[in-house]
């Protein structure tokens, strides 16, 4: 009687240390985020006749906002000015 309970809190502890590995596993080995889904950089919105530009870009970054990207910069170079969104987390 007495070997079989061992035998039993034995089969227990290896399935829950079995159990307990793999979760380990698969939490260790999720990917990680690429930088592309990190990041996003559009250009500025263009200016159209009639409105207003300064509204123009505050609907736009609205719009990015309300899909879950975040401003952080902008990147000037000697033609184009480019928005550089961040993912929220």
């Amino acid at each position: 009687m007495r070997r079989s309970q061992t035998m039993l809190a034995a089969a227990v502890v290896g399935i829950a240390g079995a159990a307990i590995g793999a979760f380990a596993l698969q939490t260790e080995s999720a990917p990680a985020d690429p930088p592309t889904a990190a990041f996003r950089v559009t250009a500025w919105p263009p200016a159209q006749p009639g409105r207003d530009y300064g509204e123009e870009v505050e609907t736009y970054l609205n719009r990015m906002a309300a899909d879950g990207w975040l401003f952080k910069t902008e990147i000037v170079g000697q033609r184009e000015k480019m928005m550089l969104f961040e993912r929220r987390r």
